[in-house]
């Protein structure tokens, strides 16, 4: 591959990338409000765009490495930048891909935190109905134990 042809692929793996991620943003947004609605099925109906909008970002970062390697580049961050620095179109990309995969990482962490809120709240209320010295379910989910055959709120 020609050195303007690796660029020019470059310049469109970037913006690809750049387009994957914002709407991995958008996704992350959308998971959140989920979350905190406690909308569990919301949350799951997401989980496959997500999953496959991360695929694609990975099939693009290893076709960007791939290019970059095409042109002599290492992947050492410095050289990378002095490198998109010389084209003021690649440096663009770089920078708005790089702003929004930081945004990506902040709406991720504040996504985990509230599954991590929500997982501890649902453990306090399993250890709150739970008998004293009994547990409720097994290390696979099922419950265990003899329990009294009478329905809850039943007289």
């Amino acid at each position: 591959m020609s050195g303007a042809n690796a660029q020019h692929g470059l310049l469109d793996t970037l913006a690809l990338e750049h387009q994957a991620t914002e709407e991995l943003v958008g996704l992350l947004r959308e998971e959140q409000s989920a979350l905190v609605a406690g909308d569990a099925d919301r949350v799951a109906a997401g989980l496959p765009a997500k999953a496959g909008l991360l695929a694609r970002l990975a099939g693009l970062c290893e076709r960007r490495t791939a290019l970059l390697q095409a042109q002599g580049m290492t992947g050492e961050a410095a050289a990378l930048e002095h490198r998109l620095g010389a084209d003021e179109n690649a440096w663009s990309l770089w920078q708005a891909l790089r702003a929004a995969t930081r945004e990506a990482w902040r709406q991720n962490a504040i996504n985990g935190a509230l599954i991590s809120e929500r997982l501890l709240a649902n453990q306090n209320a399993l250890v709150a109905i739970s008998p004293p010295g009994r547990n409720l379910y097994g290390r696979h989910g099922r419950s265990v134990g003899s329990w009294d055959s009478r329905e809850l709120g039943a007289a």
